[in-house]
């Protein structure tokens, strides 16, 4: 009887640590562009294919834009592209910040804001 009881939560445990956990990308809007946090990779349109790159060409800039975190179940988020899309196109923020009290990271530096 222990042994099948042995069992039974072996297989049990098996079968609950085989569940994946969602993949994490980070997808900017402002340039239709996802990052894979865990592969360190970006991913992007070029001509309707898209295509996974270390580095982005020059002509694509992401610094300074602001992302949305993603989840996707597969390493191919562009599925739900036309999704990502439609839900985050206004995330750009207008004007300025209200009632922000942190500080400049550049004043830490020495260097004036």
């Amino acid at each position: 009887m222990k042994k099948i009881l042995l069992f039974l939560f072996l297989v049990a445990g098996f079968a609950f640590s085989g569940r994946s956990q969602p993949l994490k990308f980070y997808y900017y809007p402002s340039a239709n562009v996802y990052y894979d946090v865990a592969n360190k990779h970006y991913i992007y349109a070029d001509n309707g294919t898209w295509t996974t790159v270390q580095v982005l060409p020059s002509r694509i800039h992401i610094v300074k834009t602001p992302r949305v975190v993603v989840y996707n179940a597969t390493p191919e988020v562009w599925h739900l592209n036309s999704a990502h899309v439609k839900k985050y196109k206004n995330t750009a923020p207008k004007g300025k910040a209200i009632g922000y009290k942190g500080s400049s990271p550049n004043k830490a530096k020495g260097k004036k804001s």
